[in-house]
C-alpha cells in the first residue's frame, strides 16, 4: 500500500520534476523495515517498476529518451531494494533456523540430561531408586515435609541360597518380580534397593 500510494505521487509529480527520490525512498524503507518473503515482495517492487516505467512518460512532456535518466536510476534503486529484501529475510531466515536448532539441541541435551539424572539415581537392574539417592531423599524430606512419613524395609530370606543354587541370572530376574510386585501392591510411596 505504501509503495503504491507513493507511486502515485512520483508519477503524478512528474508534471513539474523529473525527482524520483520518493518513490526510492519509500523502496529502500519498505525494503528495509518490513519482512516479506520473496515470493511478495519481488512481484511487488517488479510491478512498481514497470508501473514507474509506464506511467512517467504520459506526465512528462518530450520524447521517450529524455526520460532515461529516470529510469536507470529507478531501475538501480529496484535492484537495490530487492538486494536488500533478500539479504533482510534470509538474515531473519537464517536467524529463525539458528534458533531453531539452538532449541533442538537444549531439548536432546535437557533429555540426555534427565536419563543421565536417572541413571544416577535409579537401580538399573530393578529400575527402583538405590541407595545412593536414598541419602539424598531422606535429607530433603526431613527439611521439606512435617508429615507423618511410613517405611518398610523387606528382606528376602536365603536369596543368597537361591542365588548360589539357581544362578545371577535367576536372581537378578527374582528381584525385579519382587520390584515390579510391590510396585504394584503399593501404588503410593518411592521404592529404593537399599
Amino acid at each position: 500500500f505504501i509503495l503504491l500510494w507513493v507511486l502515485c505521487i512520483t508519477i503524478y509529480d512528474q508534471r513539474v520534476s523529473s525527482d524520483i527520490s520518493m518513490f526510492t525512498q519509500a523502496m529502500f524503507s519498505v525494503a528495509i523495515l518490513f519482512y516479506m518473503p520473496p515470493k511478495i515482495f519481488l512481484p511487488l517492487f517488479l510491478c512498481d517498476e514497470m508501473l514507474l516505467v509506464i506511467f512517467v512518460p504520459l506526465f512528462q512532456t518530450g520524447q521517450f529518451g529524455d526520460n532515461y535518466g529516470i529510469y536507470v536510476n529507478s531501475i538501480y534503486n529496484t535492484l537495490i531494494a530487492l538486494f536488500i529484501c533478500f539479504f533482510h529475510y534470509y538474515s531473519a531466515l537464517r536467524s529463525f533456523r539458528n534458533n531453531l536448532i539452538i532449541e533442538e539441541k537444549n531439548a536432546l541435551l535437557m533429555d540426555a540430561n534427565q536419563k543421565l539424572n536417572n541413571m544416577a539415581k535409579k537401580d538399573q537392574l530393578t529400575q527402583v531408586y538405590n541407595r545412593h539417592y536414598l541419602s539424598e531423599y531422606l535429607n530433603s524430606l526431613c527439611q521439606t515435609s512435617d508429615q507423618l512419613v511410613q517405611f518398610y524395609m523387606i528382606d528376602i530370606d536365603n536369596f543368597k541360597l537361591y542365588n548360589d543354587y539357581f544362578g545371577h541370572i535367576c536372581g537378578d530376574v527374582c528381584l525385579q518380580k519382587i520390584a515390579s510386585t510391590l510396585q504394584e501392591v503399593f501404588k503410593d510411596g518411592d521404592f529404593f534397593r537399599f
